[in-house]
């Protein structure tokens, strides 16, 4: 069962490192948070008991296969963790942060896996996960403008979205989700699922938290919260209603506070809309098999 935790105002102050989303931070003066966080055992995006469960090739459901982990050497020695989701043979639907560095450049590099998925047994290593590279990216150039102009980062949190182009076809072997627009107002108390990467458990695993979205946050600018468990390293990851979770309805993007769970809702995603939709529409070949709306 979900608790509640408090009822505070949010306020914007930075932006996190690559891969664990934008922050906003909740503050009271006459109230020691942090300590009171600790004492509590309160994970950063955690409400009430941690009930995330690990996926595996084993108990993998439905789509979940098409879940994949997004990995970019940062330097030499270094790499950032994502989570995307195959919405088409050789296309992965993710946050536009996990694509874009803090200059609105584009990373490079990037090797999508699917963790729980493997190779089919006529390819003579069916153990083995399902892994490609990276092609091409696409981001919404809304996004790059506000990351180079240096605007609020809460500003540009609806167009937090992006797609990779992969070098080989794995959704024929994961499968891919399709994407379903939900009216703003129809989210609210739905029941959703989250399936990604947590920063907290090995680096190669997925994992699965259910939730409701805030009934009392349906936003202007597109976006919204829950309290499903995550944490950071599912930036990207997709969001799915519990009754139907072979639809994308919305992308995880952000993890809201930084030492407790604010407001109950700790997480916040962009809604799918037609704009989405329009702008991974044009960025297909006509060749690619177009993701079912």
């Amino acid at each position: 069962m979900k608790k509640y935790l408090f009822v505070l105002s949010l306020l914007v102050t930075f932006i996190m490192p690559w891969a664990k989303g934008i922050a906003l931070s909740n503050f009271n003066d006459n109230l020691d948070i942090k300590s009171f966080a600790k004492e509590l055992n309160i994970s950063p995006t955690i409400v009430g008991e941690d009930d995330r469960k690990e996926i595996t090739s084993e108990n993998a459901e439905n789509l979940e296969k098409a879940v994949v982990l997004i990995v970019t050497p940062i330097t030499d020695e270094t790499f950032g963790f994502c989570t995307g989701a195959m919405i088409s043979h050789n296309m992965v639907l993710t946050a536009a942060h996990c694509i874009l560095d803090d200059n609105g450049e584009y990373r490079i590099g990037s090797d999508v896996i699917a963790v729980t998925a493997q190779n089919p047994p006529n390819s003579g290593d069916s153990k083995s996960p399902v892994i490609a590279s990276s092609v091409k990216y696409h981001v919404s150039d809304t996004y790059i403008e506000y990351i180079k102009e240096n605007k609020s980062p809460r500003a540009s949190a609806e167009y937090d979205y992006g797609i990779i182009i992969l070098d080989d076809s794995i959704g024929f072997t994961t499968g891919w989700f399709n994407l379903n627009i939900v009216p703003m107002e129809q989210l609210k108390y739905s029941s959703i699922t989250l399936v990604g990467r947590s920063d907290d458990k090995e680096y190669d695993t997925l994992w699965k938290s259910e939730g409701t979205v805030n009934s009392q946050r349906v936003s202007y600018d597109n976006t919204f919260t829950y309290n499903a468990d995550m944490f950071h390293g599912s930036s990207g990851c997709p969001i799915l209603l519990k009754d139907k979770p072979n639809e994308i309805i919305g992308i995880n993007i952000a993890q809201l506070g930084d030492d407790y769970a604010s407001d109950g809702y700790p997480n916040m995603g962009v809604r799918i809309n037609q704009d989405i939709i329009n702008f991974i529409q044009s960025k297909m070949d006509l060749s690619e098999k177009t993701p079912k709306i």
